[in-house]
């Protein structure tokens, strides 16, 4: 499992320095970063225009190293935004990079590789996945004003988590397997009504599974013993989620497969709320319609 090297760093609060009598106030002139300066998303293409509309927008950037040894195929670049640490990858073209940011799944804890291996990321906190031009960007961590900035410059996030840590995992990394209820309990507290209904004894995977009706829609969670089995199993679903394994499956509605630690969640249905819950706090499905 490979660890991801980021290190956390206090954010550098300024605050504006008042001077003088009571009608007249003397303020610091330098930019003040804001979580949303831009209305509109601008266009990104490079390294070097990230950087300049970044302290354009009033925020600190203090250029570092570049990565040889990247998880990603661009070329890493490291940065820290207001102290906060965030991995630049950029690539010839905007066609490369897409290419490679679909390699991302499971809310961004999962990469597969050119040669077809698949790696599961232990992150030290929440990923968020940004791209924009020929540059996608990374950054864990759930500082709002980065975030914002981020999102602001590049776009919503494509795959990672939620600011509340949500996504590629319900329980803190040393909470042990998850289970079935660890998910059932996230997506209550997230506002779904949720019901346990019947055991799943199918086949189509090497487990067998459990029903949810969440907001009234069924929802499949399959409880593997660890994360590289779920991994494994996820390996045998086509993209489309049309086959498993050499069974073919057709569906009544479109299906979404999601993976999250040791589990594998399916949603067959068009519900936009059901999907927008297993989004926020799995991630983006591996594979589906």
């Amino acid at each position: 499992m490979k660890h991801a090297r980021l290190f956390m760093v206090s954010m550098l609060v300024i605050s504006a320095v008042a001077a003088g009598c009571a009608q007249t106030a003397v303020v610091d002139p330098s930019p003040q970063p804001t979580e949303n300066p831009l209305t509109e998303t601008p266009d990104v293409m490079d390294y070097g225009s990230l950087v300049g509309l970044l302290r354009d927008a009033g925020h600190t950037v203090d250029e570092g190293e570049t990565l040889p040894d990247s998880v990603f195929a661009g070329e890493t670049s490291v940065i820290k935004v207001n102290g906060q640490e965030v991995q630049v990858h950029e690539y010839a073209t905007p066609e490369d990079m897409e290419k490679d940011a679909a390699n991302l799944d499971g809310a961004g804890t999962i990469y597969k590789a050119a040669d077809g291996s698949v790696m599961q990321i232990d992150w030290i906190d929440t990923p968020h996945f940004f791209k924009n031009g020929r540059v996608m960007v990374m950054y864990i961590g759930r500082d709002e004003v980065v975030y914002g900035a981020l999102e602001t410059l590049l776009g919503k996030q494509f795959i990672g988590g939620d600011m509340n840590g949500m996504g590629g995992g319900f329980l803190p990394p040393d909470a042990g397997p998850f289970v079935d209820a660890n998910l059932a309990e996230a997506l209550g507290s997230a506002g779904g009504a949720v019901e346990a209904g019947d055991a799943i004894e199918q086949g189509l995977f090497s487990v067998g599974g459990q029903v949810y009706k969440v907001n009234g829609q069924d929802v499949q969670v399959f409880v593997f013993a660890d994360e590289a089995a779920a991994i494994a199993d996820a390996a045998t679903v086509s993209p489309d989620g049309g086959t498993i394994g050499t069974v073919a499956v057709r569906w009544i509605a479109p299906p979404h497969f999601y993976l999250g630690g040791n589990l594998i969640v399916l949603y067959v249905g068009e519900d936009a709320e059901v999907k927008g819950l297993l989004d926020n706090i799995i991630g983006q499905p591996f594979a589906g319609q």
